[in-house]
């Protein structure tokens, strides 16, 4: 944060629930109206003001003696760099709580980890309209307020500088009268933004959403919202800085769960996605085409909007990997042109449509170290010219593509199990090396009509399940000529069949298993591995 030297020793101290404190304060080091406790203030502020609903009186000019009754009241007679402390209670306030200096902001309240919530202390109600919101400001700090059923968003954070919203608790943000909004905390067109700590949940839209800006999200817990996290074009393009030289936004820590359409959301912008729990991504009442991904990285639908690029597990490699569980389609889908630069490190377990799923001329261009198992369909996939590197890193950064189990689908009217490991479709590029790709009840690998001349399967272990490497194209075209050599592959069900449909392949050690597979369909059925829309879009 940017403050004048005089501000930066100010302290917040904030009491847990129940903390001693006598009436007159002696003794205790805290500032306390008799039965309330405001947060301490470590060194002298150019201004600090009192609120407090339970022991203002007449003449409030909001000192220890006299607090104001409202926040409202206090904002108003702020100056730049004020310190409100605001005392636990429920503050009904009239009209929006609008911030247009820097100041800081405190309540009572404040996040408690290891209770998996948030101690509620200094809450605020605002009917009917956004309840807190800072505007063309700069050195903000907002932190230990409660915020319930906000009309718009909780908290509303416009072309503003350097901010840090963290150990906040909303809840129950809702969309306005014609159906739109309902966010959490929501930031558009501002730098330098830090949340952190902060738990917001049962938002009917965004739990948090940034858009246009420079911003931090950092070990908040996002939960039950419309959809979890979204960042839109984030940092905003700028026509003189490449973006390979722009500082990316950080979602890093947080745990995001049982959020809809998407837990992590990331549309046309530069992110590192690190250290997160990502967790049961879960279809929202009314969806019909059960959109329900744990991570999506896509492009937005804005004119000439930039391609996104992501970070999965870490800038540099050495960071902390996520996890990405329980989703009911896809835990991550990569699609709009969309670049990762590393997938590493992350765990991708138990969703029920596919583990990673590639599309759209996508790419990963390298992916290490990850642990990608039990999901439904595919482990990982790609489709429609997308290319991806899996493995490469050496034996000691193999992936590991484990037990991919069978869902049954209907395919040209007949019903089929799918349960493939890898699996490469429609002129897409490969190379899969250095894995260990075990136990998928399909196959290990199937490369259907890829780009035959950009595929490359080497150095693989691939055992368990029906098949182990299966190489086919559409009915009477030629099988692609796909380079496949030192794999371990399992022997079992080697059947025979006819050139040009299927191939057998030739290594001493390996035995390709192989068969006309039924064809896995694009666009029209929905559970059979399909080309998604970018969705968890407005």
């Amino acid at each position: 944060m940017k403050r004048d030297t005089e501000y930066l020793l100010i302290v917040l101290l904030f009491l847990a629930a129940g903390g001693g404190c006598s009436s007159s304060g002696e003794g205790t080091g805290k500032v306390c109206c008799p039965e309330n406790c405001y947060p301490s203030v470590g060194a002298t502020a150019p201004q600090v003001l009192y609120v407090n609903s339970a022991c203002g009186a007449g003449g409030a000019d909001g000192s220890l003696a006299h607090p104001y009754l409202s926040i409202l009241d206090a904002l108003q007679e702020a100056q730049e760099g004020a310190v409100i402390l605001v005392a636990e209670g429920e503050y009904k306030e009239d009209q929006p709580l609008v911030i247009k200096k820097s100041l800081t902001l405190a309540g009572m309240g404040h996040f408690n980890a290891a209770a998996g919530g948030f101690v509620d202390k200094t809450i605020i109600v605002v009917e009917d309209s956004a309840a807190l919101s800072v505007q063309s400001a700069a050195d903000v700090t907002i932190r230990g307020l409660t915020i319930k059923d906000p009309t718009v968003a909780g908290i509303s954070v416009h072309d503003a500088t350097d901010l840090e919203i963290s150990n906040n608790h909303v809840e129950f943000a809702q969309a306005d009268s014609a159906g739109l909004f309902g966010h959490g905390i929501s930031v558009a067109g501002s730098t330098g933004v830090l949340l952190s700590e902060n738990l917001v949940e049962k938002s009917a839209a965004v739990g948090v959403l940034a858009q246009d800006s420079v911003v931090q999200v950092k070990d908040n817990r996002v939960s039950w919202n419309g959809q979890g996290i979204r960042v839109t074009n984030c940092p905003p393009v700028d026509a003189t800085t490449s973006d390979d030289d722009v500082t990316p936004v950080e979602i890093i820590g947080n745990s995001v769960d049982l959020n809809a359409m998407c837990g992590v959301n990331v549309l046309s912008s530069i992110a590192v996605i690190e250290g997160n729990d990502i967790l049961d991504t879960r279809v929202a009442e009314g969806d019909v085409e059960g959109i329900a991904d744990g991570v999506l990285v896509s492009r937005s639908e804005a004119v000439g909007a930039r391609t996104s690029r992501v970070w999965l597990g870490g800038n540099t490699g050495q960071g902390e990997g996520n996890v990405i569980a329980g989703s009911v389609r896809a835990g991550v889908l990569v699609s709009g042109g969309s670049r990762i630069e590393l997938f590493v490190n992350n765990i991708v377990e138990e969703n029920s449509g596919r583990g990673v799923w590639i599309q759209g001329q996508s790419s990963v261009k390298s992916m290490v170290s990850n642990t990608i198992g039990r999901n439904a369909l595919v482990g990982i996939g790609l489709t429609e010219g997308s290319d991806a590197v899996i493995g490469s890193g050496g034996e000691e950064k193999f992936n590991l593509i484990f037990e991919t189990f069978a869902l049954q689908t209907v395919i040209g009217g007949a019903t089929v199990e799918i349960g493939d490991g890898v699996g490469v479709f429609f002129d897409s590029k490969v190379t899969v090396q250095h894995n260990k790709i075990l136990d998928n009840v399909r196959s290990g690998v199937i490369l259907d009509d890829p780009d035959a001349g950009a595929v490359f399967v080497g150095n693989n272990r691939v055992d368990g399940g029906q098949y182990g490497i299966v190489v086919q194209a559409e009915e009477g075209a030629e099988v692609p000529a796909a380079k496949i050599v030192d794999n371990y592959a399992n022997a079992l069900s080697a059947e025979t069949c006819s050139p040009p449909s299927c191939v057998a392949l030739e290594s001493s050690e390996m035995i390709a298993n192989y068969d006309e597979f039924p064809r896995l369909g694009v666009l029209d059925d929905p559970v059979s591995l399909p080309c998604f829309p970018p969705q968890c879009t407005d």
